[in-house]
Formats: C-alpha cells, structure tokens, sequence
C-alpha cells in the first residue's frame, strides 16, 4: 500500500508540474501535432516512451488493487 501511495504521489507531483503556465505568450495558431517517427526528436521519443511506461504502470497497479478489493478514484 505504501508503494502504491509514493507512485500517487510521484504520478500528481509529475502532473502538476507539467500543468503550469508556459511563459511565453504566442500569437500563432497551433500547428499539426501528428510527427512520423523520423521526424520526431530522440527527446520527444523518450517522453513518449516515459509517459506510455507510467501509463501501464498505472493500469498495471490499479489491476492489482482491484484483486485486493481496492481501487484508484478515476
């Protein structure tokens, strides 16, 4: 149970720091998000990676907590 509270608390901790204010202010429409794999940056592919491994992670630990009679609020 601990370790699935230090996740929580890693997981909101990781969310709220993505969540705030950028600092600079653009005039520009948002472009085309859509990047092929060879167009994407070795950065941009490891923070994939990272967020589709907390991703499971997560389903993973709630999978585990149901068998126990527990669960994530969603």
């Amino acid at each position: 149970m601990q370790k699935s509270l230090v996740a929580l608390t890693i997981m909101a901790t990781l969310g709220l720091a993505a969540c705030q204010p950028q600092q600079g202010t653009t005039t520009e429409p948002a472009q085309d998000p859509k990047l092929t794999k060879e167009e994407m940056t070795d950065a941009q592919k490891q923070a994939y990676a990272m967020g589709a491994s907390m991703g499971m992670f997560v389903f993973t630990r709630d999978k585990q907590m149901q068998q126990f009679g527990e669960s994530i609020d969603k």
